[in-house]
């Protein structure tokens, strides 16, 4: 086939030596198989997909000659740089080794030069690697990657990770925990540093606690939270999280205003990410008065939630975990807007926002767990305002299929027992944060 690969017509012309004999696959098959092979070397742009039609049709070692062709194609022609070359060696790493081993393609492998090659193309290397359960290359492709960019693995641990600089979005914990496995805790630690230095997160800085000294990790904690407090470039998501969990209730509230000053619906995504990442447990613990989380959100709360619906998917968090703080803020509006209808005439601006409240609010009794209250609460409104006949197609919206005025048919006590499954439970302890 290489020898072909200079005169393609005339290759293409000549008969094919005979399939081997004795050989497992037969005559047609050798000889598709050394037609993909010579195509491939030809034009390496075919390659990939030469070695996917062998591969589908059960060839997997016809396929194989096709990779391993193209990796001495490289070799020779010192195309280091050649994408195709690294596409079709990231493919046969995923698809190729699980069935037929490492052993056959690691001269394939030792071919390629990671300084040549793109941060992207190495970690698809290092992720078919750690597929192909080969840890220990994995961890140095991955490595090699991240460090592009980056301090020297000789100076990443002496780096002063609290300083502005670009970053990106990294993940590497399937390789930190790969390489302990093996006991590499040296890579396993660099690897959870480059991880923290791209993108510093809480989650990250946990990952080193176990690999390193309590002195080194209280140092990246000082670090990270001195980056929470000034780096204006970190994720507002991030710099919330960290700062909550180290009790700057007012601070951490403050840099969501600052957000929301240039873009209020990153804010509004920022609170939503970062309260996911805090979970449950946490907010309940620290939301604990006087000195509270909730205290210093409250007010840019208040303001949010008569502002803008966009806030509401962030409330609906905070409705499952401290409702007894979240549906006050929605009732409160709801009641205005009954004085409202009580005491001037009902137009089309009055409705629409009428509706819109009401389904505001029973959005929040809902992820508070408190459908049944919400009924009561429903009931108890439109009986009040049973007299404003206009409102009849709000009513229908808000709850079909429901008599005006009509008592929901289900048990108090089972209305109080929704609400008290619903309230979060206090007290949890947050291993690393000041109490």
């Amino acid at each position: 086939a290489r020898q072909g690969a200079e005169n393609l017509p005339d290759a293409l012309r000549n008969p094919m030596q005979d399939a081997p004999v004795g050989a497992l696959y037969s005559a047609g098959m050798y000889t598709v198989e050394r037609l993909a092979a010579l195509c491939a070397i030809a034009n390496p742009m075919l390659a990939l997909n030469c070695a996917k039609v062998l591969s589908r049709q059960g060839d997997h070692f016809g396929a194989a000659s096709v990779v391993l062709a193209m990796g001495s194609r490289n070799s020779r022609e010192g195309s280091h740089g050649s994408d195709d070359v690294h596409a079709i060696i990231v493919w046969a790493l995923q698809e190729l080794v699980p069935k037929l081993g490492m052993e056959s393609f690691e001269p394939v492998l030792q071919s390629l030069q990671p300084d040549k090659m793109s941060p992207q193309m190495q970690m698809q290397v290092a992720n078919a690697l750690l597929q192909a359960n080969e840890v220990g290359e994995a961890v140095k492709w991955a490595t090699s990657s991240n460090l592009v960019g980056a301090p020297c693995s000789q100076k990443i641990p002496f780096a002063s990770f609290e300083n502005p600089r670009q970053f990106r979005t990294c993940d590497l914990q399937a390789f930190i925990d790969a390489a302990e496995q093996t006991q590499d805790t040296q890579g396993a630690l660099l690897l959870a540093e480059l991880q923290s230095w791209w993108e510093p997160s809480w989650e990250h800085l946990q990952s080193m606690q176990r690999l390193c000294s309590p002195q080194k990790f209280s140092l990246r904690r000082q670090q990270l939270q001195a980056l929470a407090l000034n780096d204006g470039s970190c994720r507002p998501e991030m710099r919330f999280d960290v700062l909550v969990r180290e009790g700057m209730h007012q601070q951490a509230t403050g840099i969501l205003i600052s957000a929301a000053r240039d873009n209020p619906a990153v804010a509004h995504e920022a609170l939503r990410k970062g309260l996911e990442g805090l979970g449950q447990q946490i907010v309940v613990h620290v939301s604990q008065p006087p000195n509270g989380l909730m205290e210093s959100l409250m007010p840019w709360l208040e303001q949010l939630v008569s502002a803008s619906e966009c806030v509401d998917t962030a409330a609906e968090l905070l409705a499952q975990w401290i409702p007894q703080r979240i549906l006050p803020l929605y009732d409160k509006h709801v009641d205005q807007m009954r004085t409202q209808c009580q005491n001037s005439a009902v137009n089309a601006t009055t409705k629409t926002t009428l509706r819109s409240w009401l389904m505001r609010t029973r959005r929040m009794y809902h992820a508070a767990g408190q459908a049944d209250s919400w009924d009561r609460r429903f009931h108890e409104f439109t009986h009040t305002l049973r007299r404003k006949t206009s409102l009849q197609s709000v009513w229908a919206e808000i709850e079909p299929g429901r008599p005006v005025g009509s008592v929901p048919a289900t048990p108090h006590s089972q209305a109080d027992g929704g609400a008290a499954a619903s309230t979060p439970n206090v007290g949890v302890s947050i291993p690393g944060t000041p109490a």
